[in-house]
């Protein structure tokens, strides 16, 4: 009995929760924001959510879909926080500030188990391409773990 008592525990001792999985960002040099990240767990992506003109409230759209027998982790505090730009003034309603958007300010809808939505909300100082970035920071589960990451993401949106 003692035997398997002591089995058990290395078995959940060996079960890594909340760990970064190998496509996580890790404090070291600084790797290129891309608009998507792939994982074996996850995708996520920044893109245009609608058209956007100079001067109008316009959004991105950041969403995360697990994968490989994981979902969205519905307990976890979704946020994304934009990097400084030029190009855009950043319209967050977080207490944090206006580059950043979390799940309690609003701006995190789940879709279903194995998607969710982040909505970035900026206005654009000129027409052209505007760079929108930032770091998202979001978590899938399995039955047998959950994963904290967090991705740098960017993209180039179109404003008119």
């Amino acid at each position: 009995m003692t035997l398997l008592a002591a089995t058990a525990l290395v078995a959940v001792a060996g079960c890594k929760k909340d760990e970064p999985s190998a496509g996580a960002t890790s404090a070291g040099p600084a790797k290129p924001k891309s608009a998507k990240v792939t994982d074996p767990h996850y995708s996520v992506e920044i893109m245009p959510n609608g058209t956007c003109a100079v001067g109008a409230d316009c959004e991105a759209r950041v969403e995360l879909v697990a994968l490989g027998g994981y979902h969205v982790n519905k307990e976890y505090p979704y946020k994304f926080t934009a990097a400084p730009s030029k190009d855009v003034e950043y319209l967050g309603k977080d207490p944090a500030g206006t580059s950043v958007f979390t799940k309690s300010a609003g701006d995190y809808a789940a879709a279903g188990e194995e998607r969710a939505l982040m909505t970035v909300r900026f206005r654009a100082k000129a027409a052209g391409k505007v760079d929108v970035e930032g770091t998202y920071k979001f978590s899938v589960c399995s039955e047998q773990n959950c994963q904290i990451e967090s991705a740098e993401l960017g993209a180039k949106l179109d404003v008119k």
